[in-house]
């Protein structure tokens, strides 16, 4: 239910965005990007350098959106997803080239492709949740030999 959200909420600031972004709004995903690229997290741990420049380069995307509503709930949406990105960083076995996702985010946003923009956005956060109910799988036998253990609410959760 959040990911349906957070994706619907996150497609409209794109077009959004896209539609009126200028110059100045292209340097900007350009300079996140390159400080994203350039900022290295210890592989399997979370590094809140790497998910400052994260959220900056993300927050960029959108920047050029005209709605303080749509980028307030967005905003939202991205701060509770990144509790399950964290859980993902942590457990997941999986590695992905996130490097190349979001320099191809970048390069489609700044070409003003929206139809391809967002299936490459909707991808990745999909792949996201995907990897991370991947892992909370994997770890839910050891989990629920505790008492009151269950990964079931966060399945729920990041759904």
């Amino acid at each position: 239910d959040q990911l349906l959200l957070r994706i619907e909420i996150e497609m409209v600031c794109l077009r959004r965005s896209l539609e009126r972004g200028d110059v100045a709004w292209e340097a900007h995903i350009l300079a996140a990007l390159h400080r994203l690229v350039h900022t290295h997290p210890e592989p399997g741990s979370v590094d809140e350098s790497w998910a400052d420049v994260h959220g900056q380069f993300h927050k960029a995307l959108v920047a050029a959106c005209d709605s303080r509503w749509l980028l307030q709930v967005r905003e939202q949406l991205f701060v509770q997803a990144e509790r399950y990105r964290w859980i993902n960083v942590r457990m997941s076995p999986e590695t992905r080239d996130l490097g190349d996702e979001h320099r191809e985010i970048a390069e489609t946003a700044i070409r003003r492709d929206l139809p391809r923009t967002c299936e490459l956005m909707e991808h990745h956060l999909r792949l996201t949740e995907t990897m991370t109910l991947k892992a909370l799988a994997a770890a839910a036998p050891a989990s629920e030999s505790l008492p009151g253990a269950s990964t079931h609410g966060y399945q729920k959760a990041a759904a």
